[in-house]
């Protein structure tokens, strides 16, 4: 739809496992397909979000499940605290899922975002770690969410696979989820929630957050760039369209990666 000014507003709705339109966690995941294919659709999902948390009748300083946003943390902080993070929870092979159990693990895909904007707060050790630790957790059918079950995020793994350096490891840790999506006995659209050993189906499907099954094309430049110069070849298809680096400069529509968007 549009605004009153004629700026897009797109009101994603969460399927299956409740109504709610415009939830922060499910435009999150999906994030990596729109960023993708069109980032003008995560624009439109984002704007109505950051203006309801703008309004009064939102006074809390947390952010709602269905619109809000997330606050914003100067850089030295978040050094501070990713530094902290990782002296809390290292481990000889992991990092732990909770720092006062020793026998916690979990998949640490958030971490992919550090290396798609090029934020570099972790040191490239800590996903190497995790990457080879992972590969050694691998069920029939994919990678545990973490230690306390066997079902996963069918998303979540392929964010956590895109943290491997080499194709060989993205491999071994997709290869399995992708004989759950050929083997699942659960006669459902793709559902995003299933246990790694069965395959079955464990609540959810046809949910937008499998949009963020296309998150290792964003870490490919050759790939993004040629989805990205579409999207806006479309949106202004009498312009120019140049793809750039941060360092040069030109006269025509820019399209920007995933780095400098944020």
């Amino acid at each position: 739809m549009a605004d009153a000014d004629g700026t897009a507003k797109y009101f994603p709705k969460e399927n299956f496992s409740n109504v709610c339109i415009a939830t922060v966690d499910v435009i999150y995941p999906s994030s990596a397909c729109t960023l993708l294919f069109n980032p003008a659709l995560l624009r439109a999902q984002l704007q109505p979000v950051l203006d309801y948390a703008r309004m009064s009748r939102w006074p809390w300083p947390f952010a709602p499940h269905d619109l809000g946003t997330y606050p914003a943390r100067y850089r030295k902080t978040t050094h501070e605290f990713a530094e902290k993070w990782i002296g809390l929870a290292s481990k000889a092979d992991h990092y732990k899922l909770a720092f006062d159990q020793a026998g916690t693990w979990n998949q640490k895909y958030n971490l992919v975002w550090d290396k798609l904007l090029g934020l570099n707060l972790f040191p490239p050790e800590v996903a190497r770690k995790e990457v080879a630790c992972s590969k050694t957790r691998l069920n029939a059918y994919g990678l545990p969410l973490d230690n306390r079950k066997d079902y996963t995020k069918l998303d979540w793994a392929v964010w956590t696979a895109t943290l491997a350096d080499s194709p060989a490891d993205f491999e071994a840790l997709v290869a399995p989820a992708y004989q759950f999506a050929n083997d699942s006995p659960s006669p459902v659209p793709l559902t995003d929630w299933y246990d790694t050993k069965s395959g079955k189906q464990q609540a959810f499907q046809a949910r937008s957050v499998v949009g963020g099954l296309f998150i290792k094309m964003l870490a490919d430049p050759v790939l993004w760039k040629r989805y990205a110069v579409r999207a806006v070849t479309a949106a202004a298809p009498n312009q120019n369209v140049a793809v750039r680096e941060p360092s040069q400069k030109s006269d025509t529509i820019d399209v920007k990666s995933p780095r400098e968007v944020r």
